[in-house]
């Protein structure tokens, strides 16, 4: 720049004005020396010395002439840079306008990462005292599960103790059972008993219409023979007297009579023996007939015989009077057998019918023991899973208390995290302001500035990422603490589904023992608990459905998340190109006044030379600058 701004025929050594020549041009000029004569002292001419005047005084004037062309050059160049030079410090005013705008917006970031920083602060407290409320959960729900646990035990007691009275159960049936196959054959043997009776009675009916119409005609025979009789009353008056001993005879067979129907009074249990007993009066009957046709054959004979034939016929009279009562006793008994053939068919129907009774009974308890079995099943079912849900209960809360540990010294970190942030911010103040107050140390600022941004940037973003796992961990522990709440629920739900399971095994005992009495309260108890298992079980489907519910809402929460973390790296990337182009605006800016420092010392360079130009200009001698300003001037600047 220099060598672009020297004026020719000048020296630069030591601005006297010395010319140079157009062989050699580098000699130093001094008044007088060019044309000195030898040392012999040969004086020159004026004329000469004149004409070398104007000489260099037309030099002079060309030398000025271009210098003051370039100097006009220079100046037209250096208000081109000039205005190149004030564009581009407006721009680098704009640009550190729209950077200083940048540090206000990244300010206010930081303001607001100071504000999610106390939020942070503030959920963390919040997490501290949700995960105090989740131990107090934890350790009632741990409560919880040692009850259920005892529960589960007593459940499994009164499972043992179900299946003890089950098999005690299964052994009545057995003993009714078989209590049933021994009435069934007695009702079949009393079928038997009662068709046989029947048949007797049928068959005694019969002979005792048999013996009614053999009783008539003898009656009407006696009646025939007493007309005979009286008919030889005057034969029979010689023979009163043996008629009165006859009388004796006969109140003696009358007392045999009575003997006899003692006999078969006494005899009355036994069918078959009056059967005999009938049999035998038939006989005597059959006898009597006999004899009374053999006594009126004598009585026509011979009034002799007539004593005999009474006799006979008051023995026939006294059999008669027996077969009368036996046949009386008979139709009694056959009256005794039916009735108690008809007792013995309404006890076979009562039998059959408490048998029947019996048999429904022993279905019903069959049923209800297949019911309580069925009930013993899925209430061990329901006390494994209780036993297992208590277990993973358990280790969740082991592992809610790891990760609770976990969580206080992520937040520890993360407070040590948010006082360095802040100590860093307060450095970056202090750093800015230092910064604005030595303008001159602005690169060395701008770089630490930069190392300061990329090292808080970097912080920025672990703290974001910390907050992000920390928000996560809360989120999990919030989810696990939900988990447990929907885990005290079903254990909640659990424990009154044991305690109803416990009302039904208690009802299902009571029916049980009072299985003939409490028919329809067992009924009705079992209704209710099918109506309480349909309750439970839409209680359990309503469950299930909110947790789904609650499954996609912390998806939903999860993809939000997700989606929010990508903007924010997005958000990162933006933030991170925006400071690269403002560093390169930065480094373009201090390139420029580099090159504004660099034009001004040139311009202030061609100002000290064209000064000294105009300074040997005057003091040169008048004459020769006004004939070098009538010529040479005149000449350079037209």
């Amino acid at each position: 720049m220099r060598d672009a701004l020297r004026v020719p025929y000048v020296s630069d050594l030591n601005g006297s004005g010395g010319s140079y020549s157009a062989d050699s041009g580098g000699s130093s000029w001094l008044p007088g020396n060019g044309s000195r004569p030898a040392r012999g002292g040969d004086v020159e001419q004026p004329g000469e010395v004149v004409d070398r005047l104007r000489q260099m005084a037309d030099m002079l004037a060309g030398a000025l002439a271009q210098g003051e062309q370039k100097v006009a050059e220079a100046k037209q160049e250096a208000a081109v840079q000039i205005a190149a030079v004030q564009a581009e410090h407006e721009k680098t005013k704009q640009e550190a306008t729209s950077a200083w705008q940048e540090v206000e917006r990244l300010r206010t970031q930081v303001q607001q990462a100071q504000a999610t920083a106390r939020q942070m602060l503030a959920e963390r407290e919040s997490a501290k005292q949700d995960a105090a409320a989740a131990m107090q959960e934890i350790e009632r729900v741990g409560a919880q599960n040692e009850q259920l646990d005892q529960r589960a035990e007593q459940a499994e007691a009164a499972v043992r103790q179900l299946m003890t009275e089950r098999e005690a159960a299964q052994r009545d049936a057995a003993a009714m059972r078989q209590e049933a196959q021994s009435v069934r054959q007695q009702k079949e043997q009393a079928e038997a008993t009662g068709r046989q009776l029947m048949a007797e009675r049928e068959s005694a009916k019969q002979d005792a219409a048999a013996m009614q119409q053999e009783l008539d005609r003898v009656r009407a025979q006696l009646e025939e023979m007493n007309q005979r009789v009286e008919q030889s009353e005057a034969a029979v008056r010689q023979a009163i007297s043996e008629r009165e001993s006859a009388k004796q005879e006969a109140n003696t067979a009358w007392q045999e009579g009575l003997r006899a129907r003692a006999q078969a009074e006494q005899s009355e249990a036994a069918m078959r023996q009056a059967i005999g007993e009938r049999d035998n009066a038939q006989s005597e009957a059959v006898g009597a007939r006999q004899q009374t046709d053999q006594a009126l054959a004598q009585a026509r004979t011979a009034e002799q015989q007539a004593r005999a034939a009474e006799q006979r016929a008051e023995q026939s009279e006294a059999a008669m009077r027996q077969m009368m009562t036996e046949r009386d006793n008979a139709q009694r008994e056959a009256v005794g057998a039916r009735q108690e053939t008809d007792k013995t068919l309404v006890q076979l129907r009562a039998a059959e019918q408490r048998a029947e009774q019996s048999e429904a009974a022993v279905r019903q308890m069959m049923s209800e023991r297949e019911a309580a079995q069925r009930e013993a099943a899925g209430a061990w079912q329901e006390a494994e899973r209780l036993r297992s849900k208590a277990e993973q209960s358990e280790a969740a809360m082991r592992q809610a208390f790891t990760e609770r540990d976990q969580a206080r010294s992520q937040a520890e970190q993360f407070e040590v995290a948010a006082r360095q942030a802040m100590s860093e911010r307060d450095q970056m103040r202090e750093d800015r302001d230092e910064a604005h107050r030595s303008a001159g140390e602005a690169q060395s600022g701008r770089k630490a500035l930069e190392g300061e941004r990329d090292r808080i940037s970097k912080h920025a973003a672990d703290l974001a990422q910390a907050l992000e796992t920390a928000q996560a961990e809360l989120n999990t522990l919030r989810s696990r603490v939900v988990d447990l709440e929907a885990a005290s629920k079903d254990a909640d739900s659990l424990r009154r589904r044991v305690q109803d399971l416990d009302a039904e095994r208690r009802r299902a005992l009571d029916s049980a023992k009072q299985i003939e009495n409490d028919r329809d309260s067992a009924e009705l108890a079992q209704a209710r608990a099918a109506s309480e298992l349909a309750q439970t079980q839409r209680r359990v489907e309503d469950l299930i459905r909110e947790r789904d519910t609650a499954l996609t809402q912390v998806r939903q929460a999860n993809a939000e998340r997700d989606s929010v973390s990508e903007k924010l790296k997005e958000r990162e990337q933006w933030v991170d190109q925006l400071a690269e182009a403002v560093t390169q605006q930065r480094d373009a800016l201090s390139a420029l006044s580099a090159e504004r420092d660099q034009a001004r010392s040139s311009a202030d360079q061609a100002r000290k030379l064209i000064d000294e130009l105009t300074g040997q200009l005057r003091t040169m001698s008048p004459g020769a600058a006004g004939s070098a300003h009538t010529g040479s001037y005149a000449g350079g600047y037209s």
